[in-house]
């Protein structure tokens, strides 16, 4: 059932296939992205914003007469920054600052607390820049506060500045930086989900070109089944048309008897041809449901043998059987395996041969005398219409009974193995 299908020709129907599941990836992998860029930033943006006007209501409520205190302050940053300073979402960075209005010295930050904020160590390595943001924001203040968004490819910032209050008699204004970085938040989040759909993809892919590859296996092996029966049957409906047309208009009275015969003979041909053929489509689709009951072996071996005395006589070939063998099988589906091989190795045995059969727990072997050739592959004597030689073809045999047996043994889950050696035919069964 290989057929025409080669690895090549597998390969690039894996390439067309392919198309449809990437196409898909791709456009699930757009709408997680296009989620996280919409629903995912707000979210950020929003929860930076309540924290943010909790903590500047908090530094509000600072006592004025106890003057400036810095580790107060920074007891606050706690409120806006408990537990964790990313919240758990790797990629996303916050700082806070309060800032002289007159000299914007830092009066205070989240140093104490989060010393491994790399955010506020930015700041602190070059507050130019984010002077150069505090102007920005006072351009486009707005009801108090000035809020900055920047967004780009590989990153999101969030600026937000108060308006001015006073902490112990000093007017301060209170900073929030809030950045995500969408590399480190890509390498944790966005890429397993791609990672995921990358997989999923090559999964339907694969799926998708076993079926095809399949399909188009099934497809060459019915054409070669067909092609192969319409070939044996055409021989003998040719020779029982020519008979039939040369009784009809009595060509030769005297060989009618010859005509008959022939017409006989080629029907039954025909006939056994075609029960071997629908015989082989029940193995092979399945449609056999075998019953399983314990079996004597060489009980089975007996019978067919004397099946066979009559043909094994006339051409003085012996059957000798040896061992014993209980299994647990379908009777009928296994003495139908066996007959089919035991019938090949009388039919093909040599003149006054021998066909031996033994039998044990962990197999069955029929070997037979054999000095003929094969001109095939011995792996496949067990496809349908595959004889050994040329010489075979026509009333020696359909080519199909290796085939059935093989399929019954794959009922069972038993493995045929053929063989050739010093002059005789082998055929094996293990169990």
């Amino acid at each position: 059932m290989k057929g025409r299908y080669s690895k090549r020709s597998f390969l690039n129907l894996l390439l067309k296939k392919s198309i449809i599941p990437v196409l898909v990836a791709v456009m699930a992998h757009c709408l997680i992205y296009g989620a996280f860029v919409k629903y995912k930033l707000p979210f950020f943006h929003s929860n930076d914003s309540l924290l943010y006007l909790e903590l500047k209501n908090e530094l509000n409520q600072i006592d004025i007469n106890n003057g400036f205190d810095t580790d107060r302050i920074n007891d606050l940053f706690e409120l806006y920054y408990p537990n964790s300073w990313d919240y758990g979402h790797t990629g996303l960075e916050k700082t806070a600052l309060i800032i002289d209005c007159d000299t914007k010295e830092i009066l205070a930050s989240n140093d104490f607390t989060l010393p491994e904020n790399e955010l506020l160590r930015e700041y602190k390595s070059n507050p130019e820049s984010y002077l150069n943001k505090i102007n920005q924001m006072d351009e486009i203040c707005v009801s108090g506060f000035g809020m900055l968004e920047e967004k780009s490819i590989i990153g999101y910032n969030n600026y937000n500045l108060s308006d001015i209050f006073y902490v112990g008699g000093r007017g301060v204004r209170l900073m929030t930086v809030m950045r995500v970085r969408f590399y480190s938040y890509f390498l944790k989040y966005l890429l397993p989900a791609d990672i995921v759909l990358a997989v999923c993809a090559i999964a339907a892919t694969l799926v998708l070109a076993f079926e095809k590859n399949t399909k188009n296996i099934q497809d060459d092996y019915r054409r070669s089944i067909i092609n192969s029966l319409s070939h044996d049957l055409k021989t003998p409906l040719t020779i029982i048309s020519g008979s039939a047309e040369s009784l009809k208009e009595n060509v030769n009275p005297e060989k009618r008897e010859f005509y008959e015969n022939a017409i006989i003979e080629n029907v039954k041909y025909t006939e056994s041809i075609i029960n071997d053929a629908l015989e082989l489509s029940k193995t092979e689709k399945g449609v056999l449901k075998p019953v399983f009951e314990k079996c004597e072996i060489s009980e089975i071996i007996r019978d067919l043998c004397k099946k066979y005395e009559y043909t094994s006589s006339e051409k003085g070939i012996s059957i000798n059987v040896s061992g014993t063998a209980v299994l647990k099988c379908d009777r009928r589906l296994f003495s139908q395996m066996l007959e089919n091989i035991i019938s090949n190795a009388v039919k093909y045995s040599d003149q006054g041969g021998t066909v031996d059969i033994s039998a044990s727990m962990n197999s069955i072997t029929v070997s037979n005398t054999f000095s003929g050739r094969i001109d095939t592959d011995i792996k496949k004597l067990t496809e349908p219409f595959v004889r050994g030689t040329k010489e075979r073809s026509g009333r020696n045999g359909s080519g199909i009974g290796l085939a059935i047996a093989k399929n019954i043994a794959d009922i069972h889950r038993y493995k045929i193995c053929i063989d050739v050696k010093d002059k005789r035919f082998l055929v094996k069964i293990d169990f």
